[in-house]
Order: structure tokens, then sequence, then C-alpha cells
């Protein structure tokens, strides 16, 4: 099996497409044979779409999710800015060194989008209700995240291992890591100082 990362920049909402990427990437590791293409986005804020592209298209699809998440008061979690409730319809994952460590497997097999460092132990299991502050960034923890088996794939190799999902399950009540959504955007970067409040 071959394996390609693509990194790929990007500033608020938009699309990406990845059409030449895979294309290259496909006819390189065929070798002009046969073969399936599979493709993974790591990542709570990002999707993968198949879509026939035409003139328009990526526009009309990026108006399609605006009238599905609308930012107005429609949404019945209602405070901060004017619809924050479609905010965790696309939730953030939060996780910590500590429980990575008690897990004992690669953090990239539970896809977070910050992992907090500094962290001893399952700390993180008694964060729901709370807040981060990271620069002028606050997200709030709502949950911990029950998990699928997405986790049971290698990040490099895509080889299955369910004996990852079943330690979840048996050892950490099927739960790791936090869903959690933003309250007050911004940037934050590898080293930032992350305060627990609330």
């Amino acid at each position: 099996m071959k394996t390609r990362e693509i990194r790929i920049e990007s500033r608020g909402r938009g699309v990406r497409d990845l059409t030449a990427d895979c294309e290259a990437f496909a006819a390189e590791a065929s070798k002009g044979g046969d073969g399936v293409l599979h493709v993974f986005v790591p990542h709570a804020t990002a999707g993968l779409v198949a879509m026939e592209l035409g003139p328009g298209t990526e526009e009309d699809l990026m108006a399609a999710l605006d009238r599905l998440l609308q930012r107005d008061d429609r949404w019945v979690h209602r405070h901060g800015s004017l619809g924050h409730g479609a905010d965790h319809v696309l939730p953030l994952l939060v996780a910590t060194d500590g429980a990575i460590a008690a897990l004992g497997v690669d953090g990239r097999r539970l896809r977070p989008n910050i992992v907090i460092a500094g962290v001893e132990g399952l700390a993180e299991r008694d964060w729901p209700g709370r807040r981060l502050r990271i620069r002028d960034v606050v997200v709030e923890l709502v949950k911990l995240r029950g998990r699928c088996v997405m986790t049971t794939y290698d990040p490099d190799t895509q080889v299955q291992d369910v004996a990852v999902l079943r330690r979840i399950a048996r050892d950490f009540g099927g739960r790791m890591a936090l869903d959690s959504s933003v309250i007050q955007g911004g940037i934050v970067a590898v080293g930032d100082t992350v305060t627990l409040v609330g």
C-alpha cells in the first residue's frame, strides 16, 4: 500500500480541489494499473465531497452549505455571536498528551484539531463544561467524544487494528478527547500557552 500526505493551508471557509493531486498519486502508485484510492481527512472541521465539477459548482456547494448551516438565530444553542449554534454542528476536537499516552497509540488516530501538552494522565475527562483560552481564542469543552472505527486505522499505512477501539471501549468507556466549540475565534499556533478556565 502506498500513501501520501497532502497539506493544505486554509484561512476561513472554502473549497479546495484535490482532483489533480489524487490523479497524480493514483497514476504513480498504480503504474497504469487498477486499484482503490482512499482519501482520508484527519480533521473535525474539514470534509471531503465527491462531485462533478463544472462552471460555478464550487460556488453552488458553498451556497448550499450556507443555506444548511446559516449564521442566524435558528439554533437552540444561542450564546455568543449570532449563528454560534452552527459551530456546534461543525465541532472542534481537543485532546491532551496525557490521555493519548494513557491510550498508548499514535495520537493521530484520534484526529484532534488541538493537542494540549503537559496534561497529567486522564485530567481531560473532568473538563467538559469548562473552557480553554489560547491567545484571544476561547474554546468551550462540551463533552467527551464517543469513538468510532476510524481509530482502528494506522494514520500512515491505513492498516486496521480493531484492538485499539476495543481498548477504548473497555478502558475508557468508549470515549476519548473532547468535542468542543469555538466561542471566540482567532489564530493559534504550536507552542501557545493554554489556560483552562471555568
